[in-house]
């Protein structure tokens, strides 16, 4: 016998089929017959599935190395989102649906040698250093979707029936390990969302047309909530939040998410795909494609498959009523949104290093205090920055330095506004805790970093913590945000703060440093001084408009809160604004700004009030408000004179 009769003698429906073959003396007619038959059987799936390996265009790197991979002389250019092991595995795929047509053109014992060589080579890798933890993405390519497409393309061989479980549970695992449980990956492996959803959609392609699934519904909503987050963080062009701003290819993207949402049975997720990509996602489109995955060559033609009407009718149009801003501690990351619209204000941020993360400049380690966090701002469809936020702590022309890594210490989504605190312990007893606050409807974002001693000792003794006794010191503060290429900075007075970024002509935003006077040429009260200016960005190789806003914040004392406000709706820059800092009060007296601080914005009609703790919690008042927590942001109503509060927070 034969190796390619050997390898078709596993399953009983070969033994017989060879059987016959070898005694009518046809085996090579017989043998294209089952080439011919395996090959029609998944005819349907052959188009999608291999368009659909091209959805690894999702990096501009990888589509130049697609498209230089038959040149022996073209050097392969530097990796972004795909390394070179990832490319290969893909180049497998590939490869193993191409055996498809090739039962009917190649001759058996060459067929067979190919098959043997992909299996051997499949479990070689598996064999190696191909752990889902370390590599998650190499560990779904090979060890699920290679398997899934060898289980399905060909059932009826024991390696096929053998690596159909093997694949199942792979899928299992990486749906359930890679993400926060709410189809979100840690901030390491966030670059590796798109690809993954890519891997696990085109799983459910190949199942759909074998009748077989590759995991279990209760998995399977782990991809859904993946979809909604690869909306979540992406901006109007498609690319995803955090990457350099280049051509992007976005019906690669476009094309994935539509077979995606074609087996999402969550409306809420197609409405939100509608109300980013209106012509890209109609209910038509969805019916469409999920007709064509509900149609099989194989199937009986006495079993028509449904009308598109009737597939249509299954998905009826919504409004988007998921919740835009979405925060993960496991994941160490975070979406600030007012609303899913690309016009509407969005933040992001990565507190955990984004590790292939091409970092705008080579900046000095020794200088800065922390570099492991990472933002990006969007306003009205542009990125106003993007990248690492360096920020320096000192204490007496001492640096600190971090003793831990960031970890969340509040959240708060509501009706009003998100808010998003995390922290970092730092040495000489010192923590750093950042602020996030988006305001939904008055489109205000507040960035800023509190210096405050680490008082844990006091609180597990009962005592409130006041600052009374503490030391003094020069504090300074100074953080650098690295702006897109293509903002500008217009300063709205010669002799005033505040700053107005620009794309061209168009205003995005306006900054108002609220710990300054609001003219250069005020007094300065409590002692605080510093300086928020754009300073231009001379490395080697990087446009010259892809600047820095830089903010420097000193004062003397044992604690220090830095804040910026950024107003994001371009109908207010012609309005009239101001912003106050406030007193505040406690037992009568005056409380020093080291110990708490207050501010008063009005912009026409928009008054807010914000307030930050520097101490344990006390009972304190400012514009004659009174509370206890940490964190207050609020709407002051002139007329009635109410403070509607959006958002407080409170040590637990």
């Amino acid at each position: 016998m034969s190796c390619w009769q050997t390898l078709l003698v596993d399953s009983k429906e070969n033994q017989k089929f060879l059987q016959t073959a070898n005694d009518a003396g046809r085996s090579l007619a017989m043998w294209q017959t089952w080439g011919e038959r395996r090959r029609l059987q998944f005819e349907a799936v052959r188009y999608p599935y291999q368009s659909a390996l091209h959805w690894a265009y999702l990096s501009p790197e990888t589509k130049t190395l697609w498209e230089q991979r038959n040149s022996s002389n073209a050097e392969k250019p530097p990796y972004f989102l795909f390394g070179a092991r990832e490319y290969d595995a893909v180049s497998t795929l590939e490869f193993a649906t191409s055996l498809l047509k090739q039962t009917a053109t190649l001759e058996p014992q060459e067929w067979t040698e190919r098959f043997l060589s992909l299996i051997n080579h499949l479990a070689k890798i598996s064999d190696g250093e191909l752990s889902l933890e370390k590599s998650p993405l190499l560990h779904q390519l090979y060890s699920a979707e290679l398997s899934w497409l060898i289980a399905c393309l060909f059932p009826d061989l024991k390696d096929g029936r053998r690596l159909l479980e093997t694949a199942r549970d792979n899928f299992r695992l990486g749906l359930t390990e890679t993400l926060d449980g709410a189809g979100l990956p840690n901030a390491s492996d966030y670059f590796l969302l798109r690809p993954l959803l890519a891997c696990w959609t085109r799983a459910l392609i190949l199942g759909k047309q074998a009748k077989m699934r590759p995991y279990p519904p209760d998995v399977h909503r782990q991809l859904e909530w993946a979809a909604l987050h690869a909306l979540r963080f992406m901006r109007k062009d498609g690319s995803p939040i955090f990457t350099k701003h280049e051509p992007f290819d976005k019906e690669s993207l476009i094309a994935m998410l539509q077979y995606t949402l074609a087996f999402d049975s969550d409306e809420n997720d197609h409405a939100v795909a509608r109300s980013l990509f209106p012509n890209k996602f109609s209910a038509r489109k969805i019916a469409k494609i999920r007709l064509s995955l509900m149609q099989n060559p194989a199937a009986s033609k006495s079993a028509p498959p449904p009308t598109e009407k009737a597939a249509r009718e299954k998905t009826p149009v919504k409004a988007a009523d998921s919740e835009p801003a979405y925060f993960s501690e496991w994941s160490q990351l975070a979406a600030l949104r007012s609303g899913w619209g690309f016009r509407e204000p969005s933040l992001a941020v990565a507190y955990a290093p984004l590790n292939t993360f091409q970092r705008a400049t080579d900046a000095p380690q020794n200088i800065w205090t922390d570099q492991s966090v990472t933002t990006e701002l969007n306003v009205a469809e542009q990125t106003v920055w993007s990248g690492v936020w360096d920020v320096a702590v000192r204490l007496d022309g001492r640096l600190l330095t971090p003793i831990d890594s960031w970890s969340m210490t509040c959240e708060i989504i509501n009706e009003y506004a998100n808010y998003l605190e995390i922290e970092i312990p730092l040495a000489e007893n010192m923590r750093l805790q950042r602020h996030f606050l988006l305001c939904r409807k008055e489109k205000l974002l507040l960035t800023a970093d509190s210096i405050l001693p680490i008082f844990e000792d006091d609180a597990d003794e009962g005592e409130e913590y006041d600052g009374f006794d503490d030391p003094k010191y020069n504090v300074e503060y100074e953080s650098r945000l690295p702006l897109t290429c293509g903002i500008y900075v217009e300063k709205t007075a010669a002799d005033a703060n505040e700053l107005l970024l620009t794309e061209i002509e168009q205003p995005l935003t306006r900054v108002f440093p609220l710990a300054f006077s609001e003219w250069k040429d005020a007094e300065q009260s409590d002692n605080i001084a510093g300086e928020l200016y754009v300073e231009e960005n001379k490395t080697k190789g990087i446009a010259s408009q892809a600047d820095f806003l830089i903010f420097r914040q000193k004062t003397f004392g044992r604690a220090m809160f830095a804040p910026l406000l950024f107003d994001l709706n371009a109908k207010r820059f012609q309005e009239p604004y101001t912003w106050r800092q406030l007193t505040v009060g406690e037992n009568l007296e005056r409380v020093s700004r080291d110990r708490a601080a207050a501010f008063r914005v009005q912009i026409n009609q928009l008054h807010v009030l914000f307030y930050r703790t520097l101490t344990s919690p006390l009972n304190r008042t400012f514009f004659g408000h009174n509370l206890v927590g940490d964190f207050f942001a609020g709407r002051f109503d002139v007329k009635t004179g109410k403070v509607t509060t959006l958002v407080e927070a409170e040590q637990e």
